[in-house]
């Protein structure tokens, strides 16, 4: 019987498999299980590498290790901190503002250096001053309290007679000693931020020179979030700063509040613009966040660059090249009113804690000069005590008075190195405040441009003299000056040292004389030639009057609205008076105000 025959469909599959394997050897995959296979022998080979590779670091391991117990958790507890921060709390520590500074120190030595500083603020009674301490030493409390010469207990921290008034605060953690690094920097952020929220602190104060550099860094981070005042107090911080023990709180919370910066107006002599950057550089700074924050040179546009000059500046890189000026201004010559608004334009500030320090180009800085200057200008313009009562200081000289309002003498100083007032200008090496520079600004920019309409004309104008005044005064704008400060009672803060802080150089040569000899610059600290170690009260500040003769404060007064009355027909009853604002200077006739 003859087979079937076959369907179509069947020889074409059996073709096509004959001649598959006519033309391959082997058995091929599809191509997702060829991926699954290549992935499977890279896994093996990678795992074969990684057991090799290992096996050559293995140790065997103790056998005491299997049956060592995991270290405990220890939690942080601060048994005796709390006790001592309720003390505190019923003494206006939960203010906002309040008298409260702290030391914080990390370690026995700090401790013991930051108790002495701590001791001599606490002298002053300007602050309630706190020591707090945060290592993990485990020496007794009362020892150090007796090595230090803090009160032997608590109850003692208020009574004056017994030690100083430290408020001494244990803040250790239980069981410091067992605390792994990382726990102790997690103690270190509890301990400080318990005590920012019981005494909200106007200032902490640390010891760089003896902390570790990871208690100074969690010091740092934390003063930033908690926003308060950090004092990093370095090597040679207990002479060079010893001024700062006599600050209050306020003056201490201000800090790093003040800044300033150097304009100097250069003439034709370049040798001395050199010695005077020279000394500007090698002055000392209480930190680097109080070096000047720009200097400005106004070059002299008369006068060519000398190339030696020119080679100077070039080079000259403090404090950053980059907070350098050159400035070559256009003048027409002979000119003394673009002169002064020359001078007058070189500073402006919208700030009212960035200052101008004027400097003549023939003036030699001594060391300590940026000292004096935060020193004073934190004393009265940001205690919490004095601050009101200075507002009508307009700035810091940093010599005494060359002359008087005549031009032939110099006012007469005081006998005890003490600070005196006097209204007076100087712009040889002078600190103005921001306020009073910009009020200033206003005044004279009215003076120079009346109103244009004819029917509002200002009558404001400087009272005559009764005495003849020097051309230099009378062609500068010092005179200018000196009429705003006489009419609001203005007055600037000029030292009485035998020695100076800043020595300005005379160009008269040797064989030809001078009238008096030059002062030598102050080389050690100031601090120890002020009366008591100390800034005189505001109120108890010996002044002078625009003809250098003694004088009070009531007559300054006095005298300044008699001043005023003289050069504006301004009603004092009827016209306002804004602080730092000349609107009450400015009137016609009728009494109206024409701003």
């Amino acid at each position: 019987m003859a087979s079937p025959p076959l369907d179509r469909d069947d020889l074409e599959w059996e073709k096509d498999w004959n001649s598959r394997s006519a033309t391959s050897s082997s058995f091929r995959l599809p191509r997702r299980t060829r991926r699954a296979t290549y992935l499977c022998w890279a896994v093996v080979l990678a795992t074969v590498y990684f057991l090799v590779h290992s096996a050559t670091r293995w140790t065997v391991p103790d056998a005491g290790s299997f049956f060592k117990a995991p270290e405990p958790f220890i939690p942080l507890r601060f048994p005796n901190l709390y006790s001592t921060l309720q003390r505190v709390v019923g003494n206006g520590a939960s203010r906002k503002w309040n008298r409260n500074v702290v030391f914080v120190t990390g370690n026995l030595t700090a401790a013991s250096k930051m108790a002495g500083i701590a001791c001599d603020m606490a002298e002053y009674r300007r602050s309630n001053v706190h020591l707090a301490l945060m290592g993990f030493d485990t020496f007794d409390l009362n020892d150090f309290r007796r090595i230090n010469g803090l009160p032997a207990v608590e109850e003692d921290e208020y009574d004056e007679t017994k030690g100083c008034r430290v408020f001494l605060h244990d803040a250790r953690p239980d069981n410091a000693e067992l605390l792994s690094a990382e726990r102790r920097v997690v103690a270190t952020k509890s301990a400080l931020r318990h005590i920012n929220e019981f005494i909200y602190p106007q200032a902490f104060l640390v010891d760089t020179l003896n902390e570790e550099e990871w208690f100074l860094e969690i010091v740092r981070e934390k003063s930033v979030q908690m926003k308060r005042t950090l004092i990093e107090l370095g090597a040679n911080s207990v002479d060079d700063l010893k001024w700062l023990t006599r600050l209050d709180s306020g003056s201490l919370n201000a800090w790093h509040t003040p800044t300033f910066e150097i304009v100097i107006h250069a003439d034709t002599h370049t040798g001395n613009l050199e010695r005077l950057l020279k000394s500007i550089q090698n002055a000392y700074y209480p930190s680097k966040e109080h070096h000047p924050k720009r200097i400005t040179i106004v070059l002299d546009p008369f006068v060519p660059i000398h190339p030696f000059l020119k080679d100077f500046l070039r080079s000259y890189s403090f404090p950053e090249q980059s907070r350098i000026s050159i400035k070559r201004p256009l003048l027409p010559k002979d000119d003394p009113q673009a002169a002064a608004r020359n001078y007058v334009e070189s500073f402006y500030t919208l700030s009212e804690d960035h200052s101008v320090l004027f400097l003549d180009p023939n003036t030699e800085l001594s060391k300590w000069y940026c000292h004096y200057l935060l020193y004073t200008t934190l004393e009265y313009r940001y205690s919490f005590y004095q601050s009101t009562d200075a507002s009508t200081l307009y700035g810091i000289s940093l010599e005494s008075p060359p002359t008087d309002l005549t031009g032939a003498s110099s006012p007469a100083l005081p006998h005890t190195n003490a600070p005196f007032l006097y209204p007076l200008p100087t712009s040889r090496a002078a600190l103005f405040f921001p306020q009073h520079w910009t009020e200033f600004h206003s005044y004279l920019s009215h003076i120079l441009n009346p109103p244009s309409n004819p029917g509002k004309r200002n009558l404001t104008a400087p009272a005559p003299a009764t005495f003849a005044l020097p051309a230099a005064l009378t062609s500068s704008w010092h005179s200018t000056f000196t009429s705003l400060a006489r009419a609001r009672g203005y007055t600037m803060l000029y030292p009485s040292f035998k020695e100076t802080l800043a020595r300005v150089h005379s160009e008269i040569p040797s064989h030809a004389g001078r009238s008096k000899p030059e002062a030598r610059l102050l080389e050690k600290s100031f601090l120890e030639l002020l009366p008591q170690a100390d800034l005189p009260q505001w109120t108890k500040i010996e002044m002078r009057d625009v003809c250098g003769k003694p004088t009070d404060s009531d007559a300054v007064i006095d005298a300044a609205v008699a001043y005023r009355n003289s050069i504006t027909t301004c009603h004092l009853p009827t016209t306002p008076y804004r602080a730092f604002e000349v609107d009450d200077l400015f009137c016609d006739a009728d009494g109206k105000v024409v701003l």
